[in-house]
């Protein structure tokens, strides 16, 4: 009995470390270096997504949201400086193959971009150009009684010669029309062209009537011959009109015509061109007449009446026959009629 008891208190000695080793193990320290044989795991950190970094979620952080915004009439580059009192213009991105712009901001600076662009992006007004171009034979001007002081003209731009343009508009209750037509019936005028041109508010439309003649230019090289070229030159008559619609009604017309006309030739073959010019505003009515005149061409011409057979004699010809000159005098009126167009049509 006493051996049992000893030696079982031998064999509780031994299996106590077993026991209470499980409970050491717990509440040990991890060690720092992996026993040998051993490969440590690693395992990946785990961020909470809302912590991560990306630019939208950085811009939203930052309180900016992006708007697409898709324009109608105005260009991008248009619209762009215009939308930079709002927003930075770093704040901005522009497509212009698809005329879209990209603005970065808070929801208040939205509401004060769409406000802005339901004014600006709007369907620009279109003006249509009606031009008649007369020649009118000024001698018998005064003989139908037409008087054109009852045009207003303005002070004549410099020109490259003596004639100048006189641009001006017609009185309110001048029949300018009518005076025009007077002329054609009585054969005292001849319609040269009556071109239409329709453009766009604040764009410019050209008209050109006229012919384009072949200059050569010559550049010399290393060689013995040089390099001839040829370019075309415009003449004729060109007028240039810029219309700005205002709200009243009236139209603010930058005008600005040329007449150019071959003279002679040079040494080479190439022509000698005189060329008129000058530009002016107006701001007439929708539907008033702007006269541009003071084109003034003289031509003189002989007339020869002779007896038959009496008249060809080389002695006495003399008494048979008689020659009258003459010099006509011809003025280049161009009418000038803008009138605003109808947007639903």
């Amino acid at each position: 009995m006493a051996y049992c008891r000893k030696h079982g208190v031998f064999y509780l000695l031994l299996l106590l470390p077993l026991v209470l080793q499980p409970c050491f193990a717990q509440d040990a320290p991890a060690s720092a270096e992996p026993p040998v044989g051993v490969t440590e795991q690693v395992r990946p950190a785990v961020t909470a997504p809302a912590l991560e970094t990306s630019p939208d979620n950085e811009a939203e952080m930052s309180g900016l949201y992006p708007l697409v915004v898709q324009l109608n009439y105005l260009k991008v580059d248009q619209a762009r400086p215009l939308l930079s009192a709002l927003v930075p213009e770093e704040n901005i991105k522009a497509d212009p193959v698809r005329n879209v712009l990209v603005i970065m901001g808070s929801p208040d600076v939205y509401d004060q971009v769409k406000y802005l662009l339901t004014k600006i992006d709007t369907p620009p007004k279109q003006v249509m150009f009606e031009v008649q171009i007369i020649e009118i034979n000024r001698d018998d001007l005064t003989k139908l009684g037409i008087d054109w002081d009852s045009v207003t003209y303005l002070p004549s731009a410099p020109l490259y010669d003596n004639s100048a343009f006189r641009i001006g508009h017609g009185k309110y209750g001048a029949n300018i029309q009518g005076i025009i037509n007077r002329l054609i019936e009585h054969k005292k005028g001849r319609l040269l062209a009556s071109p239409r041109i329709a453009t766009l508010d604040g764009v410019t439309a050209k008209i050109l009537i006229g012919d384009k003649l072949a200059v050569e230019t010559s550049q010399p090289t290393s060689g013995s011959t040089p390099i001839i070229s040829v370019i075309y030159v415009e003449v004729g008559i060109k007028l240039e009109v810029t219309p700005t619609v205002n709200k009243d009604g009236f139209i603010t017309t930058l005008i600005q015509p040329e007449v150019s006309n071959k003279t002679d030739t040079t040494k080479n073959n190439n022509p000698n061109i005189r060329t008129r010019q000058a530009n002016a505003t107006l701001r007439v009515k929708s539907g008033s007449t702007i006269v541009l005149g003071g084109l003034i061409q003289r031509q003189e011409t002989s007339d020869t009446f002779k007896v038959p057979l009496l008249g060809d004699l080389p002695i006495v010809r003399g008494f048979f026959r008689s020659t009258t000159k003459q010099t006509t005098e011809t003025e280049l009126v161009i009418m000038l009629t803008p009138k605003i167009m109808d947007t639903e049509l």
